[in-house]
Protein backbone atom coordinates (compact mmCIF):
# COMPACT_ATOMS: atom_id res chain seq x y z
CA UNK A 1 0.00 0.00 0.00
CA UNK A 2 1.42 3.35 -1.03
CA UNK A 3 1.43 5.91 1.77
CA UNK A 4 0.58 8.96 -0.31
CA UNK A 5 0.35 11.22 2.76
CA UNK A 6 4.10 10.92 3.25
CA UNK A 7 4.56 13.21 0.25
CA UNK A 8 3.01 16.02 2.32
CA UNK A 9 5.38 15.63 5.28
CA UNK A 10 7.73 18.54 5.87
CA UNK A 11 11.35 17.71 5.09
CA UNK A 12 12.98 16.06 8.08
CA UNK A 13 9.76 14.60 9.53
CA UNK A 14 10.20 10.82 9.80
CA UNK A 15 7.70 8.47 8.17
CA UNK A 16 7.47 6.51 11.41
CA UNK A 17 8.63 6.74 15.00
CA UNK A 18 9.53 4.09 17.53
CA UNK A 19 7.48 4.00 20.72
CA UNK A 20 8.72 2.63 24.00
CA UNK A 21 6.99 -0.49 25.25
CA UNK A 22 5.65 1.07 28.48
CA UNK A 23 2.19 1.68 29.88
CA UNK A 24 0.57 5.09 30.05
CA UNK A 25 0.87 5.07 33.84
CA UNK A 26 4.61 4.34 33.57
CA UNK A 27 5.02 7.19 31.10
CA UNK A 28 3.10 9.56 33.38
CA UNK A 29 5.12 8.51 36.45
CA UNK A 30 8.39 9.07 34.61
CA UNK A 31 7.27 12.45 33.29
CA UNK A 32 6.05 13.51 36.74
CA UNK A 33 9.44 12.54 38.20
CA UNK A 34 11.28 14.56 35.56
CA UNK A 35 8.97 17.59 35.47
CA UNK A 36 6.98 17.64 38.73
CA UNK A 37 6.23 21.37 38.69
CA UNK A 38 5.61 21.72 34.95
CA UNK A 39 2.01 22.27 33.88
CA UNK A 40 0.47 19.17 32.36
CA UNK A 41 -3.05 20.57 31.95
CA UNK A 42 -4.41 24.08 31.60
CA UNK A 43 -8.17 24.37 31.28
CA UNK A 44 -10.55 27.25 31.96
CA UNK A 45 -8.16 29.04 34.28
CA UNK A 46 -7.12 25.95 36.22
CA UNK A 47 -3.62 24.50 35.93
CA UNK A 48 -2.41 21.06 37.03
CA UNK A 49 1.23 20.02 37.25
CA UNK A 50 2.49 16.61 36.18
CA UNK A 51 2.90 15.68 39.85
CA UNK A 52 -0.70 16.65 40.58
CA UNK A 53 -1.93 14.79 37.50
CA UNK A 54 -0.08 11.63 38.50
CA UNK A 55 -1.44 11.84 42.04
CA UNK A 56 -4.99 12.36 40.76
CA UNK A 57 -4.69 9.49 38.29
CA UNK A 58 -3.34 7.22 41.03
CA UNK A 59 -6.19 8.12 43.39
CA UNK A 60 -8.73 7.49 40.62
CA UNK A 61 -7.15 4.11 39.80
CA UNK A 62 -7.24 3.17 43.49
CA UNK A 63 -10.90 4.16 43.73
CA UNK A 64 -11.74 2.04 40.70
CA UNK A 65 -9.85 -0.91 42.16
CA UNK A 66 -11.64 -0.47 45.50
CA UNK A 67 -14.94 -0.49 43.62
CA UNK A 68 -14.05 -3.86 42.09
CA UNK A 69 -13.03 -2.66 38.65
CA UNK A 70 -10.24 -4.85 37.31
CA UNK A 71 -8.74 -4.00 33.95
CA UNK A 72 -5.87 -6.23 32.87
CA UNK A 73 -2.76 -4.48 31.61
CA UNK A 74 -1.82 -5.66 28.15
Amino acid sequence: MEKIWLKKYVKGVPASIRFEDITLSQALARTAARYPRTNALMFQGTDMTFRELEESASRFASALKSAGVNIPIC
